[in-house]
């Protein structure tokens, strides 16, 4: 241990008077290596409700998934799209009651999201089927283990070609400061006509007005699509939200004796409709064959942990070591703590796609995402529970330093570690001074957080299959912290 002692100008001159009773302040150094072991949850989020509570984020979150990959770590991927669509303009009647059936088609915006082999051209084959049975529900939430059922027959099919160059230099485009050279694409497909005059049907009936009943009564009629890929090693992301996410019905009607044509949309994204996607895994033939049951530690056997959104592997930290040890010393001040989790180089491990950040998320002692909270009574006696004060995200934020405050839904709050590029490697780092000395204080009533959870944060942990591993025994708190010394 490294130990220094400093000394202000005012107390070297109450040293020189000899006064002994004055402390010095020391100033120690200390590195604890943090034990790390891969946690799998049960699910997660996925549906387009915008309940995440972040900073201004580059990502959508009404972003769903298509498409399928075998990642030579994580295993075997599939994930498919459910999504309800309701009229543009609800309420808004098809008043041409000559019209007839022109055409009726399906289109959905990337959001250039890719998730897999990006490095060959190839075809990815989709097929959009109706959904019956169990329809969405905007009023429930949805996961990635969540269930639609599918018509057997598709009402549509289609093929979108990937162009390695052509992709990369649209993101480019996309990521720059100029808007004007923006580029969008899409899926687009015609669907079945039987389908297509069952629509045409509804809305020239349509009650001409806006209210609940209408929204519920077309949602039972029409209970939305869902989209699947054949095999092609790709996850596409689709911007579900976005108005070019749409059905089109284009229909012929006579006006003034003159042939004219018209269209009616309906969109995805209005804030009645309900969409997730899906996520299914297989952990076969990889490192994770022997990874069984939820929230279990877990060891690979091959010295590394394994982070994965979409899937819902994160890494557990404990910080058991670091609490016992200040537990010991009194009124410390941490003058510098540091987060250390080096990443191996692509030579060693290469991944189809590591996240730009990570989120430290508290856990608690069986290892699920955690909301620290208190119980206040009421004058009628009943018990309402809220979020301890202390770990409000408003309060966190409070904190700066290089990380924001999140949450997840209802479910845990947490602090973002940053993507770090240095001259001797890579590395998610953050310094979180700040927030340890706050544990440090913390009321009694709530103990220190012991345990951590690194999930992927770009985009939120349902949103993408951004994944990394990275050496177990690696994982590093560097502490500056001083103390008094008595004399």
């Amino acid at each position: 241990m490294l130990a220094v002692g400093l000394f202000s100008c005012t107390e070297e001159a109450t040293l020189v008077g000899f006064n002994k009773s004055v402390n010095r302040l020391g100033i120690y150094y200390r590195e604890f290596n943090l034990p790390v072991h891969t946690i799998q949850a049960d699910s997660l989020r996925s549906d387009n409700v915008r309940i995440f509570i972040d900073e201004p984020i580059d990502v959508n979150l009404d972003r769903l998934m298509m498409g399928s990959v075998n990642d030579p770590y994580f295993g075997k991927i599939d994930t498919r799209m459910y999504m309800q669509y309701l009229p543009a303009l609800i309420g808004a009647r098809l008043k041409k009651q000559n019209a007839t059936l022109d055409k009726v088609t399906f289109t959905l915006l990337h959001d250039y999201y890719f998730y897999g082999d990006t490095t060959v051209e190839k075809d990815l084959n989709f097929k959009v089927y109706k959904i019956f049975k169990r329809g969405l529900d905007r009023n429930i939430n949805f996961f990635t283990t969540s269930e639609a059922s599918l018509f057997e027959e598709p009402i549509g099919e289609g093929t979108w070609t990937f162009y390695p160059d052509s992709i990369r230099k649209a993101i480019a485009a996309n990521a720059d400061q100029n808007a004007n050279n923006n580029v969008s694409d899409s899926i687009y497909v015609e669907l079945d006509r039987a389908f297509g005059q069952t629509l045409l049907d509804s809305v020239l009936t349509i009650k001409d007005t806006l209210d609940i009943t209408l929204i519920d009564n077309f949602l039972r009629s029409f209970r939305g699509v869902g989209v699947v890929t054949e095999p092609s090693n790709l996850v596409m992301g689709f911007n579900a939200g976005d108005v070019r996410s749409k059905i089109t019905l284009y229909y012929n009607y006579i006006e003034d004796a003159q042939a004219k044509k018209g269209k009616y949309v309906f969109t995805f994204g209005n804030p009645y409709c309900a969409g997730f996607t899906k996520v299914d895994y297989n952990r076969g033939n990889t490192t994770l064959t022997n990874l069984k049951g939820k929230y279990n530690k877990f060891d690979a056997g091959d010295g590394y942990a394994y982070v994965q959104a979409g899937t819902g592997l994160y890494a557990r930290l404990d910080l058991s070591e670091f609490y016992n040890f200040f537990d010991t010393i009194p009124n410390p001040l941490l003058n510098s703590v540091e987060l250390i989790v080096p990443t191996p180089g692509k030579t060693e491990r290469s991944h189809f796609s590591m996240p730009k950040n990570l989120y430290y998320m508290f856990l608690s002692n069986n290892n699920r995402f955690y909301r620290p909270v208190y119980f206040e009574e009421r004058e009628d006696g009943a018990q309402i529970e809220k979020i301890a004060p202390e770990f409000q995200s408003a309060y966190l934020a409070e904190l700066g330093e290089n990380f924001v405050a999140y949450a997840r839904g209802d479910d845990s709050y947490g602090l973002k570690i940053p993507y770090t590029t240095t001259t001797d490697g890579t590395y998610y780092r953050a310094f979180m001074t700040d927030y340890f000395q706050y544990q440090l204080k913390l009321p009694d009533i709530y103990p220190p957080i012991r345990y951590a959870g690194l999930v992927p944060s770009d985009a939120p942990y349902g949103k993408s299959l951004n994944g990394f591993s990275f050496k177990k025994d690696s994982v590093k708190l560097r502490v500056f912290y001083s103390k008094a010394l008595l004399r």
